[in-house]
């Protein structure tokens, strides 16, 4: 069988059922969250959610607690897998060089697969809820979308010959994550009202499914590992932290702060964008927004379809500014959105304020 060097249909499917599961879930949490604390179905509606305006009504009470109840669990569950997903990409794609780039596509995809069953199961037979950090910990062991995209961009920067190669293909993976995660979003809310939780997680499943088969037995490996090459995980890991450890011995001490800076910035960065996701798909369930899934969704794609507007302004301004000045406005704009979504109490602002989210994704890549 012949193989390929295209991974583009790798990613966008990969990020497809990733942008699908991830407000999925916050609302599955939300809603068992909500019958255990209140003992009553939870009912969606085709306009809005299971949402009390009236201040005075008991309900709002219940509501206001299962959203503090669900938030924290969010925080918590987020917090899980994103520790060890950080450095399991940084072992991982460190080490792309010696094993080669398909395991840093391969294993984030069998903990998505293997988080997705596990969802669709506990959807099915209601599971309890603390089991919900299995989920968190599988994805964030096996890399997770960190360790893909590393994996994806070293992947394919070693297909390309000239920098305007590596150029085009970079922006080309970045218009596709941002038209498949918009594309997700707007329909994730449709194909949990046709289709419930458990049979939404089941279909995402079946996208990973596919998305091995293509990885393994489809796409060819950029790096061909020799038996000189091959070493235990230990001397690689061991390598890997020596090979850190003698780049910021032989740097300079203004270099060695400087890339400091810039990590405390980036980790900063990651753990605001990603830690409020489940956040907002909450606060957009309850009063004064009242969002069903549809909305959601359409938030959703808001969030990530203008991301290609943002890198087109990237590309841009780029060509008069410095790199430090577009880093300072991205954070500005994304400053202004967060403002602007945490005192929104219509449809329309915290659209707006989702707009503005988007823009220091496209500048965060910047670092």
């Amino acid at each position: 069988m012949k193989k390929t060097l295209l991974l583009e249909p790798a990613i966008s499917l990969y990020i497809f059922a990733y942008s699908l599961i991830t407000p999925l879930k916050q609302q599955y949490v939300y809603k068992r969250i909500w019958e255990e604390t209140t003992n009553s179905t939870f009912i969606a509606q085709d306009n809005m959610s299971h949402c009390e305006l009236n201040q005075s009504n008991p309900t709002y009470a219940k509501q206001k607690e299962v959203q503090e109840k669900a938030s924290l669990f969010a925080m918590k569950t987020d917090l899980c897998g994103a520790i060890f997903s950080i450095l399991v990409a940084f072992v991982l794609v460190a080490n792309g060089d010696r094993y080669g780039r398909k395991i840093s596509l391969v294993l984030p995809l069998v903990g998505s697969l293997t988080s997705s069953v596990f969802l669709f199961v506990m959807s099915d037979l209601s599971l309890p809820l603390y089991l919900f950090f299995v989920f968190s910990l599988i994805g964030g062991l096996f890399g997770d979308l960190a360790t893909f995209l590393g994996g994806a961009f070293s992947f394919i920067v070693d297909c390309c010959e000239t920098q305007k190669q590596k150029t085009i293909r970079i922006a080309v993976v970045d218009l596709i994550f941002g038209f498949t995660s918009g594309f997700a979003g707007l329909v994730s809310g449709y194909i949990l009202k046709e289709m419930d939780f458990m049979w939404t997680f089941a279909m995402i499943s079946l996208f990973h499914i596919v998305n091995i088969f293509y990885v393994i037995f489809c796409l060819d490996e950029t790096v061909k590992v020799s038996a000189i090459q091959t070493q235990s995980w230990r001397e690689g890991l061991k390598n890997t932290l020596s090979g850190v450890y003698m780049f910021f011995k032989s740097s300079s001490c203004k270099k060695r702060i400087l890339i400091i800076l810039l990590l405390c910035t980036f980790m900063t960065y990651l753990f605001t964008v990603f830690g409020a996701l489940s956040l907002y798909v909450l606060y957009e369930l309850n009063a004064p927004l009242c969002w069903n899934a549809i909305y959601i969704g359409y938030g959703s794609a808001v969030s990530t379809s203008v991301s290609v507007t943002g890198f087109l302004g990237i590309v841009f301004l780029s060509q008069y500014l410095r790199d430090s000045y577009l880093v300072f406005i991205g954070i500005f704009s994304y400053i202004g959105g967060s403002i602007m979504a945490a005192f929104a109490n219509t449809t329309l602002l915290m659209m707006l304020g989702k707009f503005h989210l988007v823009k220091f994704k496209d500048d965060g890549k910047l670092f």
